[in-house]
């Protein structure tokens, strides 16, 4: 970071005033100052946490208080419990000099001094545009110049899907994981139906409804959320949106075509079939809808103007086309109902049918009156996402040629007049998902034209034109082929093109002779590429022939392939804001080591091989408390449940008999959402997740006995043990309290402070599950989240008495030895709650011995997936 490039501005309160104005009034004075209205705020030196409460305006924001002293963090905790806003306002400690958080998540700093903290520290964490407010100071963090937005469905109005990042690459950093965690299933419609980012922000069109069951009805909604930290800032409904019987490798490309953002503006339509309107894009307000536009199909910008599809959409009905595989899914139902009578009819949107010949309209709008600059109409059988635009022209096909306009003026510059043909999906049977791709460049165009053969296949063989813009002169043709049930990849990058299919090929632009192909090593398991668009960057070309996002070096050929973890259907991988975003997916491939949700990833800067090891700076940190040693042993009886699911096999199984006849004794309501319990001792176990607090409650009673508060989530119950309560923490440490009382009896943790977003909190990049598992007076646990991010998964085992280290080892990979290709299928990883079977560990399918050395797996009750 260059600090001559920062922007300082400066605001005071005087002493006087400031002792007067109480912290909301202070609070909102810094936030109107920062002009930051939401995402991650942190309060150094948060003190008694009153202004700390105050900074979180509204639901938009999540606010960590950092402080030095264990008595400011207890106050400032008994505060914000007090007023039951722990979880989305967190205090904690740090040391003084570095703030624990991964770089460039932080969306604004506050502090009346950062004390020893360095100035370049607390730029590291600041997103770009992030602000700093110290002392009265406000800093700015600039853009830079080495990363990119991805504004439009194809990065801008060109098409030219390609980022120009330099930042964004193979995935080795996990930067935030936020819900929807799975998609559904391959029967139904995709979870995710269009990806954006503007401004530090990413909008998705996604589905809300609980993925568990299919057939269930869709609840779409657009989700605002930052675009470094995963924060929610926003969410509107969309209704109705498409009928969930369209079929999950159907995803019409109009559908992703919904959204632009301009600066603070995000343009988009709010149902499926209504016109465009204007939001302010940090708060979702709907600043203006525009008349006369209903039902736009496609918005795009590009230079002050709104371009719009408006009409009748391109074909791309692919409804209840599921596989059967030879029987209903439900005895006894409908067979000619939704999902051959397995849905729910009443609670869909309607199914759209095709027009044969469906005709639509081009329009330019003025954003800020609505007034309609010029407008095509009539258009028959237009390409859907074939409108482009760039500088003086505008170019778009339909069924009767490639036309090439004025942008501003709508008027004719030349026509390709010709029979065109776009290819049609393997499944779908239309060619929603297959249109012909057009990219335009400043002085070419390039159209791809397709053709129907005898037997449609899943990548369609096509060919793309390379033609003068000036006058559309033909240049060159090569063939093409398609994606997977998808359109072809056609990419103009540093003065050639790239094109997808079997082997990414590169063109010279002026001739079409072919400059190089890059022929991939690693092209399974997965055994046909993803079903989507292929987004790339100036640098990689990003493709799936693993089954993963694949990343190939464009200058040299080098391979990075991961296929463990990929793109949900029709969406794909987003490079964007030196990051990476994926979407949740449905496939069971590679299960054991897919990585699910929806996330963005940071890749490590100068990566020379796949294989290349990822430095953790490990130093061991036992922090003791007054109980230390001060435990009595108290041996857990037969009628106890001191682990989760009972004991270390997490069989579920209670040692003691059960009435058959069960009542309610009690009922205690905590602030959040309860874990699962332990019981020993007379008291019972459970955490309240979200405000990371542990409680122990009388068995007998109910009644709170004592509270214990981590630094973050504590997602499942912790394990009794000789008088000892252990447990992990989502903040990375374990922790040994007296069971009698919740005094603490030592914490441990040997892995960096170094938070991440996770859910809409923060969390460390390696978390441990709650649930600890002591097997022969030893206490075992892992940290991390996958063998193949932020340096592998790390095992452990700890004296439980003690918390004195006895032995650890790091899992990170596998890699193939000759290649350095990570290994595929389930080879890699995730980290979970340990199981034993007395034997052996098991962390889902990966087998450990009592020495952390690999071991054979054996049958155990916890699945891979």
């Amino acid at each position: 970071m260059n600090c001559a490039s920062v922007l300082c501005l400066a605001y005071f309160i005087p002493a006087a005033m400031g002792q007067q104005i109480d912290a909301e009034q202070k609070a909102k004075q810094i936030l109107d100052t920062s002009g930051v209205k939401g995402g991650l705020v942190v309060h150094v030196g948060c003190g008694d946490g009153r202004l700390t409460a105050a900074l979180r305006a509204n639901d938009s924001f999540l606010v960590h208080g950092l402080d030095t002293d264990w008595v400011d963090i207890a106050k400032a905790r008994v505060y914000l419990r007090a007023r039951n806003l722990y979880g989305q306002v967190s205090v904690g400690k740090y040391d003084g000099r570095t703030l624990p958080y991964r770089d460039n998540l932080v969306n604004l700093i506050v502090a009346d001094t950062l004390g020893n903290v360095p100035t370049q520290q607390a730029l590291r964490v600041l997103t770009p545009l992030g602000v700093m407010i110290v002392g009265g100071k406000k800093t700015v963090k600039p853009w830079p110049k080495d990363i990119d937005d991805w504004p439009q469905y194809l990065n801008k109005a060109d098409n030219n899907a390609v980022a120009k990042d330099s930042v964004a690459g193979p995935p080795r950093y996990l930067q935030w994981v936020d819900r929807p965690t799975w998609c559904r299933s391959h029967m139904a419609i995709p979870t995710v139906a269009s990806l954006v980012s503007g401004n530090g922000r990413l909008f998705a069109i996604e589905d809300a409804a609980p993925p568990d069951n299919p057939f269930l009805p869709a609840a779409f909604r657009i989700v605002a959320r930052d675009a470094f930290n995963g924060k929610e800032l926003w969410t509107r409904s969309i209704a109705p949106w498409e009928a969930v019987t369209m079929y999950i490798k159907c995803q019409p490309v109009q559908q992703q075509r919904r959204m632009a953002v301009v600066g603070d503006m995000l343009y988009c339509t709010l149902q499926l079939e209504g016109p465009v309107a204007a939001l302010d894009a940090a708060t979702g307000e709907v600043l203006k809808v525009y008349e006369n536009t209903s039902p736009t199909q496609e918005v795009a910008y590009d230079q002050g103007i709104l371009f719009l599809n408006v009409g009748e959409r391109f074909p791309t009905s692919a409804y209840n086309i599921v596989k059967l595989k030879g029987r209903p899914f439900v005895e006894g139902v409908d067979p000619n109902g939704p999902f051959h009578g397995a849905g729910f009819k009443a609670g869909y949107a309607p199914e759209i049918r095709d027009k044969a010949n469906p005709v639509s309209t081009i329009s330019a709008i003025d954003p800020t009156t609505g007034r309609e600059l010029w407008a095509i109409r009539d258009i028959a059988n237009y390409t859907a996402a074939s409108f482009s635009v760039k500088g003086d022209y505008a170019v778009y096909q339909a069924a009767n040629g490639l036309f090439c306009i004025n942008p501003r003026t709508g008027e004719r510059i030349w026509a390709e007049k010709k029979s065109i043909v776009n290819a049609v999906g393997h499944d779908s049977l239309t060619p929603g998902t297959t249109p012909n791709t057009v990219v335009i460049t400043d002085d070419k165009v390039f159209a791809v034209e397709s053709s129907r053969p005898k037997k449609i296949i899943a990548n369609a063989k096509s060919t793309v034109f390379a033609r003068s813009m000036a006058d559309g002169r033909l240049l060159w043709q090569a063939p093409v082929q398609g994606n997977y049930e998808s359109s072809c990849d056609i990419c103009y990058v540093g003065g050639t093109l790239w094109v997808g299919g079997h082997n990414p090929t590169q063109y010279d632009v002026e001739t079409g002779e072919v400059i190089k192909k890059i022929v991939q090593e690693m092209t399974g398991p997965m055994g046909h590429d993803r079903c989507y668009r292929n987004y790339i960057t100036e640098k990689y070309f990003i493709n799936s022939k693993t089954g993963g996002a694949d990343f190939l070096e464009l200058q040299t050929g080098k391979e990075f392939p991961n296929h463990w973890t990929r793109g949900g259907c029709g969406m794909g991988v987003l490079p964007a804001n030196g990051l990476v975003y994926s979407t949740p997916f449905s496939c069971q491939c590679s299960m054991g080591a897919m990585f699910q949700g929806m996330n963005a990833y940071a890749s490590q800067p100068g990566l020379k091989t796949p294989n290349q090891p990822i430095t953790v700076r490990r130093s061991v940190r036992l922090e003791k408390g007054p109980a230390y040693e001060q435990i009595e042993n108290r041996q857990s009886q037969t009628a106890d449940w001191p682990a989760y699911r009972c004991d270390g096999s997490r069989g579920g199984i209670a040692k003691a008999e059960i009435g058959a006849t069960l009542s309610a004794r009690w009922e205690t309501k905590l602030p959040t959402k309860p874990s699962a319990l332990t019981s020993a001792a007379g008291k019972v176990f459970v955490s309240d997740i979200d405000t990371h607090t542990l409680y122990a409650l009388d068995s007998n009673t109910g009644e709170t006995k004592w509270t214990y508060t981590a630094e973050g989530r504590i997602d499942s119950p912790p394990t009794y043990y000789k008088g000892m309560v252990l447990f992990g923490s989502r903040d990375g440490w374990i922790y040994c309290l007296r069971a009698s009382d919740g005094t603490l009896a030592w914490r441990f943790k040997d892995l960096p402070d170094r938070l991440i977003g996770a859910f809409g909190q923060l969390e460390s990049a390696w978390p441990v599950s709650g649930s600890v598992l002591i097997l022969n007076d030893t206490l075992y646990f892992a940290a991390g989240r996958s063998s193949y991010l932020d340096g592998g998964i790390f095992v452990y085992s700890l004296n439980p008495r003690s918390g004195e280290l006895l032995k650890s080892r790091s899992c990170y990979g596998p890699f193939d030895e000759s290649s350095g290709f990570p290994v595929g299928g389930h080879a890699g990883f995730k980290n979970d709650v340990l199981v034993t079977d007395g034997t052996n560990l098991y962390l889902r399918h990966r087998a450990f011995d009592l020495d952390l050395a690999d071991a054979a797996a054996a049958r155990h009750i916890v699945a891979s997936g």
